[in-house]
């Protein structure tokens, strides 16, 4: 069995969306605003190549977003490239693309999520999901990765193997489901890999989504240029919410001592802590698909908790759940707040607050689909 693939849980044709609904997606069938729209182009120095935003462009007759491969001089480089970063950031989902890569060895075009910016720069926790690498030299052949850049530097692959088709030929369709457990990886509707993705040691972040193409510096003989790599679109399926301190967008904090806790968060991620009267902390989810849902907020508890932590569920500012959280029995969980029917776009508010002596710790929630309600 090739490295990657999976054992349990068994493969897929196809990925399973019954449950998702659709919560960002570009068709690529007007000219690409940088100023205004989703995107902001890749541009950075990388490899063989400079990445430039002049080389990203909407081609009419393909009904596709472009990058242009080019044999120029620029910023010490041979070659330019480029791509597409989204200005949104995404967390557990399907991602999907479907992609026309060039002809000719030297580029490694890729379909991928980071939580760095478009100057090519690891930022956030440096977490990173390969949708697709491909060395443009031998067009047959795909890697998927995930990776934490904090060191020790850890990764898990499903190393390089064939598909049994030139990917140079046509266009192609990659996706990927990501959740708490791992990451699926599907090539023309099969699902090729399976990559665990633990809440440890990986970093569960939220990522912006790459599509580029960079002259690959192992292969300095590049040829068939100009070229062009294509994306025919770009969409993203969610279907549970989730919010942590460590996105600012929803969460906040109200009363005095609140700091950055030494106990590690959900998924690698920050966990906050006051120990103070009057703290307590406050997230607003929204949901994208209607349905029946299980909300859940994430413990983590230590000698010195709060025993009687009071967390609440609001629906359209209506309490719809509440339950006594304690703080202070040790090791970490998702706890179960209650269930609640929700409608597309709806939006809840979780409270937490302290309740007697000892330390309250905002981390994470959740609101996990269950049904269509």
């Amino acid at each position: 069995m090739r490295q990657g693939e999976p054992v349990n849980p068994p493969p897929r044709n196809g990925p399973d969306l019954g449950g998702y609904r659709l919560a960002f997606a570009d068709e690529f069938t007007k000219p690409i605003d940088w100023a205004n729209g989703p995107w902001d182009p890749r541009t950075d120095v990388r490899g063989n190549s400079s990445q430039r935003a002049a080389n990203v462009r909407f081609d009419p007759n393909l009904g596709a977003a472009v990058i242009d491969l080019k044999s120029e001089t620029d910023r010490g480089k041979l070659f330019t490239g480029g791509g597409l970063v989204s200005k949104s950031l995404m967390r557990y989902g399907y991602y999907e693309t479907r992609v026309r890569i060039n002809e000719g060895p030297g580029w490694h075009p890729a379909f991928w999520s980071m939580c760095g910016g478009a100057d090519g720069v690891h930022r956030c926790q440096l977490a990173e999901i390969d949708g697709f690498e491909i060395d443009s030299l031998n067009p047959g052949r795909v890697i998927h990765n995930v990776f934490d850049h904090r060191a020790p530097r850890r990764q898990v692959t499903s190393g390089w193997y064939d598909v049994g088709s030139d990917l140079s030929q046509g266009w192609h369709v990659f996706g990927y489901e990501y959740d708490e457990a791992g990451v699926r990886f599907f090539v023309d509707g099969k699902q090729r890999s399976y990559l665990a993705y633990p809440a440890g040691p990986f970093v569960h972040d939220s990522m912006k989504v790459w599509l580029t193409a960079v002259a690959y510096n192992d292969y300095p003989d590049v040829d068939q240029l100009p070229a062009t790599v294509a994306f025919d679109y770009f969409r993203f399926y969610e279907k549970d919410s989730y919010g942590d301190n460590d996105n600012p967008t929803g969460y906040t904090e109200s009363g005095p001592g609140w700091a950055k806790s030494s106990l590690p968060g959900f998924g690698a991620l920050t966990s906050r802590h006051s120990c103070d009267l009057g703290a307590s902390a406050s997230w607003k989810v929204k949901v994208q698909a209607a349905g029946r849902y299980e909300a859940f907020i994430y413990r983590t508890g230590a000698e010195g908790g709060n025993v009687q932590s009071r967390a609440r569920l609001a629906r359209d500012g209506a309490q719809v759940a509440e339950r006594r959280i304690d703080f202070s029995a040790p090791g970490a969980d998702w706890v179960l707040l209650g269930q609640t029917d929700a409608s597309a776009g709806q939006e809840f508010t979780f409270d937490l607050a302290r309740d007697g002596a000892g330390c309250i710790r905002a981390d994470a929630v959740k609101l996990v689909r269950t049904g269509t309600g």
